[in-house]
């Protein structure tokens, strides 16, 4: 089997040998399916999106070990290098989908997590899928809280939005629902 000839628009991924990921956000492979690869040449692989998390990713056959990686790891792994320690791959334009490597970075988690507030996409307040408030019941609980005399119970204001003393607690003492 040949090995297919680099191009500007082409590359090996060192961390995954056999691999190849385009500009673009294409995976090709030079491996054989089904015991034929007709003249050496590369397959491009099928990426599935990933329900839960949002990302594109391919099953890649390593060492007879099948293993899932995401889309934009392969593309960074063959145009940057492979991921530095403690850094992971940053969407530039908030769209995970999207796997161009004009879009792609590797970066610290805080830097992602600022790009993921900055484009909208974090999953903070009333995005998140167990929040039991909006921000509109978070700032009547606080100033509801300050307003009553000191005998105020917490159980009261918990029973009026219809969650539990422990959830108003937390709003309170800033462990939810920090102030913005």
């Amino acid at each position: 089997m040949r090995a297919p000839v680099e191009s500007e628009n082409l590359r090996a991924c060192p961390s995954y040998p056999g691999y190849y990921a385009d500009e673009k956000g294409g995976v090709f492979s030079d491996k054989a399916r089904n015991g034929r690869n007709k003249n050496g040449q590369l397959r491009q692989l099928k990426p599935v999106l990933n329900v839960c998390r949002g990302y594109w990713a391919c099953s890649l056959r390593i060492g007879g070990v099948t293993k899932t990686v995401t889309v934009h790891h392969l593309v960074l792994d063959a145009f940057v290098g492979p991921r530095p320690h403690g850094m992971e791959c940053r969407h530039l334009d908030g769209n995970k989908e999207n796997n161009r490597l004009e879009n792609l970075r590797w970066g610290t988690r805080s830097e992602n997590e600022r790009d993921k507030i900055a484009h909208g996409t974090d999953h903070r307040g009333e995005k998140h899928h167990a929040a039991n408030l909006t921000w509109q019941q978070v700032e009547q609980i606080r100033r509801e809280y300050r307003r009553h005399t000191p005998g105020f119970m917490q159980k009261d204001l918990a029973k009026k939005l219809g969650v539990s003393r422990r959830t108003v607690e937390k709003v309170l003492n800033n462990r939810t629902w920090q102030r913005r």
